[in-house]
């Protein structure tokens, strides 16, 4: 990208901001954020938010960390875990209830959403897969534990397109802007009107 794709304005506060503040009116009894590069503007630009920090200093060695630092932060009681990315700022908190709803209610492995056939993000887990989830290594998040349990996974049909969508590129967040017919705005500013 150039720069922390976090850190890029969005609806007139830094990006990841905004999704936090998307999970957090959401169901989920706890958001642990993992923050590895650049941290200190990350959690500079959480301040004040209801939410856990959680600093992973390996974050160099790739995704993988992110996720293991995550999972190791979870408190022993913890049933499942919802794996969500922090540059998915058009994930709807609805779906998120959805997933957990589809969770507490039938006590699958795996949740995954699914917007017209495509699989998407975010990935719920139940603590039966944590072990394998920490063994994971190199660039790479869980695909290979999906992979492994294909057949244990509860597809979740949403009409949220948000969960195909991340921002990864500078085209990507160029069409984010132009799609959702709004503009960027730098933090700390407000539209007048």
């Amino acid at each position: 990208m150039g720069q922390p794709k976090l850190l890029l304005p969005w609806q007139g506060v830094p990006l990841i901001r905004f999704v936090a503040q998307q999970i957090l009116r959401s169901r989920l009894d706890e958001l642990i954020l993992v923050v590895g590069h650049r941290s200190e503007h990350l959690i500079a630009a959480l301040d004040g938010l209801a939410l856990r920090i959680v600093r992973n200093d390996d974050f160099l060695d790739g995704q993988s960390t992110s996720l293991r630092a995550g999972i190791d932060a979870l408190d022993a009681s913890v049933a499942a875990a919802l794996v969500l990315l922090a540059d998915q700022p058009l994930l709807q908190p609805a779906t998120i209830d959805a997933l957990i709803e589809v969770y507490t209610s039938e006590q699958p492995p795996i949740v995954v959403p699914r917007h017209e056939g495509q699989r998407g993000n975010p990935v719920l887990f139940d603590r039966s897969l944590f072990a394998e989830l920490v063994t994971i290594t190199g660039d790479q998040g869980a695909r290979g534990v999906l992979k492994a349990h294909a057949q244990s996974i509860r597809w979740l049909d949403t009409t949220d397109g948000g969960i195909l969508l991340d921002i990864d590129t500078p085209d990507a967040y160029g069409a984010l802007i132009e799609r959702s017919g709004a503009t960027a705005k730098e933090p700390g500013t407000r539209e007048e009107g």
